[in-house]
């Protein structure tokens, strides 16, 4: 009668259980990947409609993207010559706020005014532009894929008057045609398909 294994019985044993988790331990790593960049997609279109429900109910944006949006996002802090610190919230004049994807700062949400004239309209958009940390592994996998790809690539047609408009008589456009196309996601107005 035997009573214990032999060590071809654990060499086998141990062989297998090696042979098993090389197999599940990336499909693993994978999974939490792949479930990072769904909740950073689901973070970028909650933010597109935070904002843009914002900016219809209040007339016009606050003074961060954060103070308009649930979504956590994460500004730079800068240290004055004084030792005093600050968040910025801008972007070439605009506002912007980094989403953080596993720690990284993959994507940037970037705000912009638009252009309401007499012979232009541009209303408000939002661009969804690369991030400080693009080149590491997560932020990789984020901007490859195809909806992230999509909010990245939005476009939108300006409008132009296509009459002549008389500045002194103050007399608005009554034919407003296509102009030019503008590269984000319009907050009023048009709702894209992303």
């Amino acid at each position: 009668m035997k009573n214990a294994f032999t060590m071809i019985e654990i060499v086998f044993t141990l062989i297998i259980i090696g042979i098993v988790s090389a197999i599940a331990v990336p499909s693993l790593f994978s999974t939490r990947d792949d479930a990072e960049i769904l909740k950073t997609i689901s973070d970028v279109k909650d933010v597109i409609k935070d904002v843009s429900n914002y900016y219809n109910t209040q007339g016009d944006f606050a003074n961060s993207i954060a103070s308009m949006t649930d979504v956590e996002v994460s500004s730079k802090i800068i240290t004055d010559d004084n030792g005093l610190s600050e968040a910025i919230h801008t972007y070439k004049g605009n506002k912007e706020e980094d989403l953080i994807t596993e720690g990284k700062r993959c994507l940037k949400i970037v705000l912009l005014n638009g252009k309401n004239s007499a012979n232009k309209k541009i209303p408000p958009y939002i661009k969804v532009v690369d991030g400080d940390d693009i080149n590491s592994k997560i932020c990789q996998k984020l901007i490859h894929n195809k909806t992230i790809q999509n909010l990245r690539n939005s476009t939108f047609i300006a409008k132009r008057c296509g009459t002549e408009v008389d500045t002194f008589s103050k007399k608005d456009c009554t034919d407003w045609v296509n102009d030019l196309v503008v590269n984000g996601i319009p907050l009023v107005g048009i709702n894209p398909v992303y």
